[in-house]
């Protein structure tokens, strides 16, 4: 899922993934042209999102056609794994603590 966050005022849209950690920026083509462009912050953009765009709703189209076919990278399952066991011990010390109470 990808979620966006627009800037009317700088025509500019931040978008943030949660299959991995990159943020992406749609903002204007600073070539004299009406065209937008994706960049991202760390990193080098996707081959299948370098290029111009004619509107802010287009790249987004094509950032959500991106994300459709985006697998999870290795530091988000990662941390979603880390997440699950921190949970598994923290509910397993909870009923280890109400035993020994009991």
């Amino acid at each position: 899922m990808v979620i966006f966050e627009e800037d009317i005022i700088n025509q500019s849209c931040k978008c943030t993934f949660d299959k991995i950690k990159s943020v992406l920026t749609i903002r204007p083509a600073n070539d004299g042209s009406a065209l937008f462009r994706i960049d991202v912050a760390n990193g080098t953009i996707p081959k299948v999102l370098a290029g111009r765009y004619g509107s802010v709703r287009k790249a987004k189209e094509a950032i959500e056609l991106y994300d459709r076919t985006l697998k999870e990278s290795r530091t988000v399952r990662t941390e979603k794994f880390i997440e699950a066991r921190i949970q598994r011990k923290a509910k397993r010390n909870a009923s280890v603590s109400k035993s020994e109470n009991s």
